[in-house]
């Protein structure tokens, strides 16, 4: 802009009260460089990073999206971990988007998916009570919507292609606050596009 560079713009927008949740959508001749500029939570909200010459139907798409309802609530995490300084790490990165839900065991998680609705599962692997694989059949026969998507965030690497039903794998040790914050608005994003086109 001739005034201030937009990625300024979004982070003022998301400094106020009243419009820190509000959607955006980046339309730029440089919409992948600038995706790759932005900091930790400043991505929240960021429907979509659409280069120019525009493609009408994602832009279609993406205000389509960003005027559903519910693009307007905080995420609500249901966080499998039984690592509890851990998991108030993660609460602290994830302060800006994400309410967060701790259980500490497979029983745990499975009572609390009973009695709630989550948007997103962040899943250890290495649990008390067993394997967090095993809780990936439960997102299926305990929802009445769409899976909840989740992403595996262990001690080790499990590629998403070798697990099935899992939207992002990370390591603890190799994964940054920022990209954490990243991989789950990606997640979402992407989860509710899906939702979108199906709803059509």
């Amino acid at each position: 802009l001739p005034d201030q560079d937009g990625l300024s713009l979004m982070k003022e927008i998301r400094s106020h009260e009243s419009t820190r949740s509000l959607p955006i959508i980046v339309i730029s001749a440089k919409a992948r460089d600038s995706k790759n500029e932005v900091q930790n939570g400043d991505a929240v909200w960021v429907i979509d990073w659409i280069d120019k010459p525009i493609d009408e139907q994602r832009l279609i798409d993406a205000v389509t999206l960003a005027a559903s309802p519910q693009e307007q609530h905080r995420l609500r995490i249901l966080h499998i971990e039984d690592d509890e300084d851990l998991h108030i790490v993660v609460m602290t990165q994830l302060y800006d988007i994400a309410d967060l839900t701790r259980a500490a065991t497979l029983e745990e998680a499975r009572r609390f998916l009973q009695e709630e609705w989550y948007d997103l599962v962040l899943l250890d692997i290495d649990l008390p009570d067993g394997s967090g694989l095993d809780f990936l059949p439960d997102l299926h026969h305990n929802t009445t919507g769409p899976p909840i998507p989740v992403i595996v965030f262990s001690a080790y690497d499990h590629p998403k292609d070798a697990v099935h039903d899992i939207a992002a794998s990370l390591v603890k040790s190799r994964t940054s606050g920022e990209e954490l914050v990243h991989t789950i608005v990606d997640v979402i994003r992407d989860h509710r596009s899906v939702g979108s086109e199906k709803n059509i």
